[in-house]
Formats: structure tokens, sequence, C-alpha cells
């Protein structure tokens, strides 16, 4: 979202970007990207982060890329606008009073790039081969080699762009910017949830919409249609301290609703998660067990 970014001030550029992943590979993965990019003195230029879609294969190397994308893509769309002529019209100035005894001169300046993620520092040093990132990695010198020739042929001027590790208690700004992305991502889930648990209890008020059962007790065992599905499938993306109250919720709505599959469902869900939703877990384990036997007594079930 480079249209999310907030311009705050104009110097010389130091880039810094970060990735994060929560839950790898689950269905409660949540990623974000950060960049920022300030001056040599500290003061900052520019900051913004996203969200990333979760896929089931996205890896932590391909979240740290996508902060340096977001960063990269930023210096490109803001030099081919103009907004970064002053910066390097001020270094050839710099430069030329520098060198006034030279027949002629050619100003460089520098994008130094600072990233705790040392695999993608090394691929770009040339020090690592990218492989599964390959692309990632191409779509970043793309846009380096962009940076550098609309410099030269804009302004005359050469752009070095360079590449350091730093450790990640260096790299707060971004670490802290991602964080926050994320649990921007789990409050809305539990505002869906939320949503979805209210749409659920109204849903299976209104007779027009019911499920009907299957009359076959097999058929009968493993139907899982319930008004509560999306709200059950989206419960475990809210905030870990929220989880367990999100839980408690549905299975008082899917239990006054007299949603037998919704509150079987619910109690498997309680029984699976007891160890993560509370220290209790013992006691939470049994209550889903409970949930479970009268959803299937509901269902005329408990004997199967």
């Amino acid at each position: 979202m480079i249209s999310s970014i907030i311009l705050v001030s104009i110097a010389a550029i130091i880039l810094r970007f970060d990735g994060s992943l929560r839950g790898a590979n689950t269905p409660t993965t949540v990623a974000s990207c950060a960049s920022a990019l300030l001056g040599n003195n500290g003061q900052l230029i520019a900051i913004g982060g996203r969200s990333i879609s979760p896929l089931p294969s996205l890896s932590s190397g391909e979240t740290e890329y996508d902060g340096l994308i977001l960063g990269l893509e930023w210096v490109h769309q803001s030099a081919t606008c103009g907004k970064l002529d002053r910066i390097w019209e001020e270094e050839n100035r710099g430069d030329d009073d520098d060198d006034d005894d030279s027949e002629t001169s050619s100003a460089t300046s520098t994008v130094h790039v600072l990233g705790d993620c040392k695999t993608v520092i090394d691929h770009l040093n040339g020090v690592a081969t990218p492989r599964k990132l390959k692309r990632k990695y191409d779509r970043a010198v793309s846009l380096i080699d962009k940076i550098k020739a609309y410099a030269q042929e804009t302004l005359g001027n050469n752009i070095s762009v360079t590449f350091e590790h730093v450790p990640r208690e260096n790299n707060v700004l971004c670490d802290a910017l991602c964080s926050i992305v994320m649990s921007c991502q789990q409050n809305l889930s539990l505002c869906e949830v939320e949503y979805a648990i209210t749409e659920g209890r109204l849903k299976s008020a209104d007779s027009r919409i019911k499920f009907g059962l299957p009359t076959s007790k097999k058929s009968r065992y493993k139907f899982r249609k319930t008004h509560f599905s999306h709200a059950v499938s989206r419960a475990d993306n809210v905030p870990i301290d929220k989880r367990l109250d999100v839980w408690r919720k549905l299975a008082q709505a899917a239990l006054e609703s007299g949603d037998a599959v919704a509150l079987r469902v619910v109690g498997e869900k309680i029984r699976a998660k007891s160890n993560e939703l509370s220290s209790d877990a013992i006691d939470l384990s049994t209550l889903g067990v409970a949930m479970e036997i009268h959803a299937l007594r509901m269902l005329s079930l408990n004997k199967e």
C-alpha cells in the first residue's frame, strides 16, 4: 500500500525494513511488513506498513523481502514524481563544492539499506544465492536498477545502494510497525467474528433458512453445516487474549439458538484447544466434552 506511507520531510536516505509472520502454515497465520526512510541525522522521511496475504507457503524470508520492496517502491515512485530531486541536487552541489579543482565531477548519492534479516542482506550483497526467494530478489533488484537509472538520466547523479545487516534490537521502528499491523488484522478479525455470531443467531431464528438435518444417523454424524460456520472458521484469528471469550460467546449463541451442529463443532474446538486457551486446560477440556455430548443428544446420536 504505497499510498499509505506518510511523507514527513526530505533528507538523505537510509532505508530500514522488516517483515513478520505469526503462526506460519496454520489457519491463524497473520503476516505484515514495514519500511521506514530516514535521513543521515535520524530524521524521519517516510514510514509505512501493510498486511500480507497469508498464503500456505508464505515464509518469513518473503515477508522480509516485502518490507524491502515496500521501501524501494516508495523511493522509486517518489523519485519519478520529483519528490527526491532536492536531496540528490543538494548532494550534487555539495560534491561539486568539494571538487572545485577537478575539471569534471560525478556526484554519488547513497541509499543505505538496513535490515535484521541476514538472508536478504546476504542475497543483495552477493554473499548468498537466492533460490526459493528468487522472485522477490528479482523484484528488489529491478526496483534498485530503476532508481539508479532515473537518478542518472534525470539528474546525472550516480546512486550507490548499500546493504547492511543489523541486530533486531536495532530495528525496533519497523519491528514495532509490523506488530501493530498484525494486531490490527487480528482486531478486525474479532469484529468480523462478533458480527458473524450475531448473523448466525438471526439466521438460526429464521425458519426459512434453516438447514435440514439428514435422516440417516451416519450422515447426521458427519453433518457440519451451520449458520455459525464463518464465525467458527475465523475465531482463531482474533488476538490470543480474546479467543477464549470468543469461543464462549459462540458456545452460548449455539446453545441459545438450539443449533446442535454448531454446539458440537464449538465443543470439539474448545476441547482440542484447551491447552492453548486457558491455564485451566482440564476444566476447559471437560466443558468441551460436555458440549459435544449435549449436542449429540440433541441430534439423537448419543449412542453412536
